[in-house]
């Protein structure tokens, strides 16, 4: 997918990581807005060899093959955004 986008992913350090917590592992792009970042860091998670879900941009989800992967973030202004990401909020700490 990245490919396609023509979008490369680095890294600092190993990725990925030789030894990970038992616990959820949180990865943080820093361009939240971005359709390409949703997609590198769905890259990356996948790599780690694990159950995962990546908070995106609901665009995203037109792209029905990413779905599983998703919580859906609405960035528009009203309150059925704001009840969605409130419920993806809750998913996502759960």
């Amino acid at each position: 997918m990245l490919e396609l986008i023509d979008v490369r992913v680095r890294t600092t350090g190993q990725w990925p990581p030789p030894r990970l917590p038992d616990t959820p592992v949180v990865i943080v792009a820093n361009h939240p807005f971005g359709i390409g970042d949703g997609i590198a860091v769905l890259s990356l998670a996948e790599q780690l060899e694990r159950p995962f879900r990546v908070m995106i941009h609901r665009d995203l989800l037109k792209i029905r093959e990413m779905e599983p992967y998703s919580l859906p973030i609405d960035f528009s202004e009203t309150k059925d955004a704001l009840k969605n990401n409130m419920a993806v909020r809750h998913e996502a700490v759960r």
